[in-house]
Parts: C-alpha cells; sequence; structure tokens
C-alpha cells in the first residue's frame, strides 16, 4: 500500500499550488505602463473587487474581475454535492450537509469536510484506478 501516497503526489502538488494562490491577486501587468509590479501594488484597493474600464474583464479593457463574478453569492451545499460527485462518486450524507449549512463558517466546514473526502478510501481507490488506467500500455508487446 506504499503505491498510494506516491500516486495522490500529483494531486498534492496541484491542491497545493492553487492554495498558494490564495490571499494575493494574479499579476496580470503586461509592462507597457512603466511599472513592472516589483513595488508590491498590483493596482487593486483591497477591496477584492477590481475596476476596468471598457467593459469588464472580457472587453478587453484591461484586467479586473467581472462584476457579475464578485457579486456571486458562494453555496457551499452545491459545492459539496459537486465535489463529492467527482471525488467519490458518491452523494455526500445529510450529515454532511447539515454540518456545512449549519456551521458558524461554511467555508471552514466545507474545507473540513472535503479533507474527509481526499482521505476517504473510496477516493484512494478511485485514484488507483486512474493512474492505472492512465499509465496502462495499449497492447500486448512483442
Amino acid at each position: 500500500m506504499s503505491r498510494i501516497p506516491l500516486l495522490l503526489l500529483p494531486l498534492a502538488l496541484l491542491a497545493a499550488a492553487c492554495d498558494s494562490g490564495s490571499g494575493s491577486s494574479l499579476n496580470l501587468d503586461d509592462g507597457s505602463d512603466g511599472n513592472d509590479g516589483s513595488d508590491g501594488s498590483d493596482g487593486n484597493d483591497g477591496s477584492g473587487a477590481g475596476t476596468s474600464e471598457g467593459g469588464g474583464a472580457q472587453g478587453g479593457g484591461g484586467p479586473g474581475i467581472d462584476p457579475a463574478l464578485a457579486d456571486r453569492e458562494v453555496d457551499y451545499n452545491e459545492a459539496l454535492r459537486t465535489a463529492s460527485l467527482k471525488l467519490i462518486r458518491r452523494l455526500p450524507t445529510l450529515a454532511q450537509i447539515k454540518a456545512v449549512k449549519d456551521a458558524a463558517d461554511p467555508k471552514a466546514a466545507y474545507t473540513a469536510e472535503l479533507d474527509a473526502m481526499l482521505a476517504s478510501p473510496d477516493f484512494n481507490a478511485r485514484m488507483v484506478k486512474f493512474w492505472r488506467d492512465t499509465m496502462r500500455m495499449g497492447g500486448d508487446g512483442p
């Protein structure tokens, strides 16, 4: 069973890469304004909602957060259901749903449930199957 931690290494690296970006914004400065971004300023006022003159982030008016994305409400129960189906191929239990719904900090409860799913034997078996299928060589060979 020493292969399981080795098989989960790519997932752990991905999670660490995603987690290291929390609390900081993506610097999309192309250097055209003379500011190389080395002074730590990213053009945001720290409010979490960037502004872009010229029709939003998709309109080419400059980097920023789309107002529709900035105003969205996060539904952790929907995210829990989606994550559960993708990670362990099962719907979350009623206890998991209630734990996230009734928590004082839904994000922390959601994160705890995700950690439990990632540590479950169902997820480990699914990853073993995935990597076996991925690394399987086709044909019988000579």
